[in-house]
């Protein structure tokens, strides 16, 4: 009888312990946020208290880490699908392949090309926007991602964003040379506004310190360049069906997390404790 009244005490003191453990965390990771105008701010010192721990890893920060905390609604997509004959018209006179690969993924090479003369950025940029417009495919909330050179050739890749998000996985890579366009890519994705619930999203910070985990095998020292907040269609979660084959689906808030090698890391943002 007295052992089963120890076990019941110990038993209530274990308890008790749970509680105030679980208490403690919850106030240690929200001590550091506060409220303006309805709005959950992130205090400067829990930013410089992730970088710190970073720092310890080897990974810097080299952008400004955001401070709010909102609510979001996942995002309905569904792929853009394309008139292969009104392309081909737009692109008449131009010597080259066009096929589209299940309805959504679009390529075009041109054929005989042979190199003429040297070929500025600027030049490059520009006939590459001449040719985006004249497909049709301007102003779908098309940004620059990135430009590289090789070869006397510019690859031009643009990045989706919608609401002034990020929208991904969608993209256009334009290859340009003094021959014009030689390769293009388009694969992309086409909102559909639905009324759904919001919910918190995790704070930047929580992000970056998830983050590490996924940068273990990456060669140090490492570089964050960039941290922001969209919307992610990740494929791979549809498990049901070949990835190739999907024509829609749910695009969820994610942090995107760019390193200085140009690798991007996805973080889901609604995974918030």
């Amino acid at each position: 009888m007295v052992k089963l009244m120890d076990w019941s005490k110990a038993k209530n003191i274990l308890i008790i312990g749970f509680i105030i453990t679980n208490v403690f965390l919850i106030y240690n990771i929200q001590k550091d946020m506060y409220n303006r105008n309805n709005v959950l701010i992130v205090d400067d010192k829990i930013i410089n208290d992730t970088k710190s721990i970073l720092k310890e890893k080897d990974i810097g920060v080299d952008t400004q880490v955001p401070k709010i905390v909102i609510e979001m609604a996942p995002l309905d997509v569904e792929y853009e699908t394309y008139d292969e004959d009104k392309l081909k018209e737009n692109l008449v006179g131009a010597r080259g392949l066009l096929t589209i690969e299940n309805n959504k993924l679009l390529k075009y090479r041109k054929s005989s090309l042979e190199e003429k003369y040297f070929l500025d950025r600027e030049s490059a940029l520009k006939t590459a926007e001449d040719f985006v417009s004249k497909i049709g495919f301007k102003n779908k909330g098309e940004e620059i991602w990135h430009t590289s050179e090789y070869n006397n050739r510019y690859e031009i890749l643009y990045k989706q964003s919608y609401k002034d998000m990020f929208l991904e996985d969608s993209y256009m890579k334009v290859i340009v040379s003094t021959n014009g366009v030689e390769a293009f890519e388009r694969i992309w994705l086409k909102p559909m506004e639905k009324e759904k619930s919001k919910r918190e999203i995790m704070p930047a910070t929580k992000a970056l310190l998830k983050v590490m985990d996924d940068l273990e095998e990456v060669p140090r020292p490492i570089i964050i360049k960039d941290i922001s907040l969209g919307y992610w269609f990740d494929r791979s979660k549809i498990s049901f069906v070949n990835a190739e084959n999907v024509k829609s689906g749910t695009a969820f808030p994610a942090w995107r997390i760019v390193l200085d090698n140009k690798e991007v890391k996805f973080v889901s943002a609604y995974d918030k404790y």
